[in-house]
């Protein structure tokens, strides 16, 4: 994206003298336009079979030049489309094609980041192609297009250097299916894709977020009625291309899938546990060595840290799953141990949601002794910025809030991109706890640049509910009015009851905020009741507060003398901070003698907000 707009549009800069590049691309061009052979794309190019023959084997020369201008106007295609999407495509796959060797020397990083950089320009121009005036629009579905087909499949066998016969044996697919897909006259399925480039010995990440999303925007931009101009003002447009592409599902997954390389075998494997009990995977694990694989463990984890936002009881049986199958994966000695560590870090984040944050930190400890043994062993197999992420949250949950935030900031700075929205929101939830609601807010203004709302709806709903919360902190209560909605909305399709539950107390506060009383006591009356009953001490006595400083507005000293008698079973059976307890006994004793007011209401709800997530801190009356 740095380079200036004429350079990236110059096909002259690619001489095209390596047959390994001018081949494909002549057989991308002549399946694109249709042409039944080189020969033909020759005669309908106004050349000579000879001097197209030659440019295919790299001999094109100083006339190469002039033979792909020739070329590209008969399919047609404009100028600047090699340079920009197909010969990068072209190189970027011949460097990635095996998945079997994991990506770990300094030639495959750049492949890799050539890939991502690929990724994002293609993004772009398909942007340009598929939104810009004239334009035909997108056309993906359930089947390849036939003139995709017909090119990516020329382009296996050109990586490959198989023919039809020899993929169809590889593929397990016959021969004459194989032919009808590679000629476009039957339709390939996507799901189908998969199963046939793995038969074919290939990477299936890079078919689905390189190649065939690179064909495909070829294809929108030949048909593109502008397409020679389709450029102009590449740069004006940049930053709401860049936007749209982040948005669009089709390029977000093809993110997501250059990120995890490595990680399609672990899906395979997850996929043959799925739908089992947790005895069964269990019982599999140990049967099965073919389970015995460093991406099912992997694969585990993320099930587990997903599980996590819903039951912590899911999440730790994933997560010891997880830890066995790194105990059955044995062989590659310190990465083993790297292994093992990784596993135990998701044990232990799996106690962390289930609110044990002691036992979590012991676990971590074990889990990260391990890694550090291994460390370096991986490659880029095991994502160092996922144990920070986990370590992150683990320091919020045991309230070492600096420690947190620094090792938050260090896990963003290794993180792909489409990471930084759960990273940030982490962030912005550890300021929120410490009572820094406009640096928290800050911190989901840069979130919201990177959250897919249709992707991840539980960070959506993280984001929506936490700006509210916070803006009620600032006591601007009517923009945390107009972020509740869509709250709401999001909480209806993730079915967690306590979001729910919390989102009511949120509306609760709103409403007092803006004075409407009446509306505030019904609300924040009908959620301390169901605090009671889950005997969630300290969240009843907020609510509790809150409610205690409406009604001393009113002036209606017996109902919190009724409001403080409530209050008793928190101090009989429930375990709070010391100084939260005698904040909350000076309300009580003055709501009894009827001396309470709402600014002493106020103040005590605040300190038990504080006191909340910082226990050493201490109550002034």
């Amino acid at each position: 994206m740095r380079e200036n707009v004429a350079d990236l549009g110059d096909w002259r800069q690619f001489a095209c003298n390596d047959p390994a590049e001018a081949g494909p691309l002549l057989d991308w061009c002549k399946e694109l336009g249709e042409c039944a052979s080189q020969q033909d794309l020759a005669r309908q190019a106004g050349l000579s079979a000879s001097s197209l023959e030659r440019f295919g084997a790299g001999k094109g020369g100083r006339g190469g030049r002039r033979t792909l201008e020739r070329v590209l106007r008969t399919v047609p295609l404009p100028l600047w489309l090699p340079g920009v999407t197909m010969l990068p495509t072209l190189r970027v796959a011949r460097s990635l094609w095996h998945p079997a060797r994991p990506i770990q020397d300094t030639a495959d990083r750049e492949a890799r980041q050539a890939a991502m950089e690929l990724v994002a320009r293609t993004g772009v121009v398909a942007f340009l192609a598929k939104h810009g005036p004239d334009s035909p629009g997108p056309d993906t579905g359930a089947h390849l297009h036939p003139a995709d087909a017909r090119v990516l499949f020329a382009l296996l066998k050109a990586l490959t250097g198989l023919s039809l016969r020899d993929l169809a044996a590889g593929t397990g697919v016959c021969h004459e299916t194989l032919r009808l897909y590679a000629a476009g006259q039957s339709r390939v399925a996507t799901p189908e894709l998969p199963g046939l480039v793995e038969g074919m010995g290939g990477s299936v990440w890079l078919v689905q977020a390189v190649m065939l999303p690179a064909v495909r925007t070829v294809r929108w931009v030949a048909e593109h009625p502008r397409r020679d101009t389709l450029l102009a003002g590449w740069e004006d447009a940049l930053l709401q291309a860049a936007a749209a592409v982040r948005l669009d599902p089709v390029w977000y997954v093809a993110g997501e899938l250059l990120v995890a390389a490595e990680r399609g075998p672990g899906d395979r494997l997850w996929r043959l546990l799925e739908n089992h009990s947790a005895a069964a995977r269990v019982s599999l694990v140990k049967r099965r060595s073919d389970l015995h694989r460093w991406e099912l463990v992997e694969r585990l984890c993320r099930e587990s840290e997903a599980a996590a936002t819903v039951s912590a009881r899911v999440a730790l049986r994933l997560a010891l799953l997880a830890l066995r199958a790194a105990r059955c994966t044995r062989g590659e000695g310190l990465f083993d141990a790297l292994l093992e560590g990784y596993a135990w870090m998701h044990v232990a984040n799996a106690w962390r949601a289930g609110g044990q944050p002691s036992r979590a930190e012991q676990e971590f400890a074990r889990g990260l002794a391990l890694w550090k043994a291994g460390e370096g062993a991986g490659g880029d197999r095991l994502p160092t910025w996922r144990v920070l992420d986990l370590e992150g949250s683990l320091l919020r949950d045991l309230r070492h809030f600096p420690e947190a935030i620094d090792r938050l900031d260090t896990a963003q700075a290794l993180a792909p991109r489409t990471a930084w929205a759960r990273i940030l929101i982490k962030k912005a939830t550890v300021l929120d706890q410490q009572l820094e609601p406009e640096a928290s807010l800050a911190v989901l203004q840069e979130a919201a640049l990177w959250l897919d709302e249709r992707r991840e709806p539980h960070l959506a709903f993280l984001w929506n509910s936490l700006v509210g919360v916070n803006h009620c902190h600032l006591g601007h209560y009517e923009v945390a009015a107009a972020v509740l909605p869509r709250a709401q909305a999001l909480a209806s399709g993730l079915g967690k009851p306590i979001d729910h539950l919390r989102l009511d107390w949120l509306r609760g506060r709103i409403e007092a905020g803006l004075g409407h009383e009446a509306e505030a006591l019904a609300v924040l009356t009908a959620v301390q009741s169901a605090f009671h009953e889950l005997r969630m001490a300290y969240d009843f006595a907020l609510v509790s507060l809150e409610l205690g400083e409406v009604l001393l507005r009113q002036g209606r000293y017996e109902a919190v003398q009724a409001l403080a008698l409530e209050m008793e079973w928190i101090f009989e059976r429930q375990r709070i901070p010391q100084e939260a307890e005698k904040a909350l006994r000076l309300f009580r004793q003055a709501a009894e003698g009827r001396s309470a007011t709402p600014e002493l209401a106020g103040q005590v709800l605040r300190f038990l907000y504080k006191a909340q997530h910082n226990p050493e801190a201490r109550f002034a009356a």
